[in-house]
């Protein structure tokens, strides 16, 4: 038997359609003229700090969107998951879904392969499936799971099934570049950045110029972005805007996972 890819592709070009969505309405809330910075003194750290003030709100619809991303991407692999029991010759069952695991499963002090239910025969099937977990590495080399975006889907799909992401919030874009331009011959700044979740009127920056005075045209140039922020489970994903985020587990998906792995299994 073939076996079909079509529901796997279907369900990948979905979660890519609702992440181009959620990038259009980020960017229109954050666009840099809805939001203003006040720069205060802090006599005791020395800093100007940067505040912020005006920040939208949380759109339902975003953390909506988020879910609907995740759900597709993590339907996608058990599509997969399906049409490779179809691929070995068996009925899918019902409990036929993508194994993600965070570490080499054992039962009684022994190595339990990695295997689908109905279990797979096919060796190029199940060398595929080892080689994807999140505990072996792009590289084959172990890594920090947390890190791994197949293990960010499946643990922020989970939430996502039983409660809204409470986490998109607003923060710092760490990945935008500041550009501490218009010094005036002062030094550069001694700069300190705010790593947690913002609410209006939080400082987002500070900068220590010394004692000195910052230049009335200074401007760091400092973006905001939105992020999933569930530090209980992955501290990591609320360094990363969300949109930056989704895209690099759509394009794993389709390309780490589907491409690299098992496109070429199936005629």
């Amino acid at each position: 038997m073939a076996g079909d890819l079509t529901g796997v592709e279907l369900k990948l070009g979905r979660a890519e359609t609702h992440l181009a969505q959620l990038d259009r309405l980020l960017k229109d809330a954050l666009h840099p003229d809805l939001y203003t910075f006040q720069i205060k003194y802090d006599a005791e750290s020395g800093e100007h700090r940067y505040c912020v003030h005006n920040l939208p709100p949380i759109a339902s619809d975003w953390r909506l969107i988020v879910g609907e991303i995740l759900f597709n991407l993590r339907s996608a692999l058990d599509h997969l998951a399906c049409q490779l029991v179809v691929l070995d010759g068996k009925k899918i069952g019902k409990h036929t879904q993508f194994p993600i695991h965070k570490a080499p499963l054992y039962a009684k002090d022994k190595l339990v392969p990695v295997n689908l239910d109905p279990p797979i025969r096919d060796p190029n099937i199940l060398k595929a499936l080892y080689e994807c977990q999140p505990y072996v590495g792009p590289s084959g080399e172990p890594m920090n799971v947390d890190r791994h975006p197949l293990w960010q889907l499946r643990v922020l799909n989970n939430i996502d099934k039983h409660r809204l992401l409470l986490g998109v919030v607003h923060a710092l874009d760490a990945f935008n570049p500041m550009y501490l331009e218009n010094l005036g011959g002062l030094p550069r700044p001694k700069m300190r950045l705010n790593p947690e979740p913002l609410e209006d009127g939080s400082p987002v920056a500070g900068f220590d110029f010394g004692g000195a005075e910052p230049p009335a045209d200074f401007d760091p140039h400092i973006a905001l972005s939105v992020v999933i922020d569930e530090p209980d489970d992955l501290p990591y994903v609320r360094r990363v805007p969300v949109v930056r985020l989704l895209r690099t587990h759509c394009g794993w998906v389709n390309h780490a996972v589907l491409d690299l792995h098992f496109r070429r299994l199936f005629p």
